[in-house]
């Protein structure tokens, strides 16, 4: 019986987010999941001259495709493409 691979997330995220200010790169201070649906994440700003510091929520709103192997406590709505 063959084992399947698990996920493993890659050690730099290719998610880029600028400074809302000035623009520049910001770099992710911490993350902390609230809950199995949503993350709080802390960006500060490259610039110094800027030096902003904020903080953005982010959440899973629904699923396009449904989970080959669904967490049973955990409800994502599925809404899938219309089709034209």
């Amino acid at each position: 019986m063959s084992q399947r691979k698990r996920f493993t997330a890659p050690k730099y995220s290719a998610i880029r987010r600028s400074c809302p200010h000035c623009e520049a790169p910001a770099r992710i201070r911490t993350s902390e999941a609230q809950s199995a649906l949503s993350r709080i994440t802390k960006y500060q700003c490259s610039n110094i001259d800027c030096c902003h510091v904020w903080v953005e929520g982010s959440e899973v709103l629904y699923s396009i495709v449904p989970s080959a192997s669904p967490n049973p406590t955990v409800k994502i709505p599925v809404r899938y493409k219309e089709r034209n």
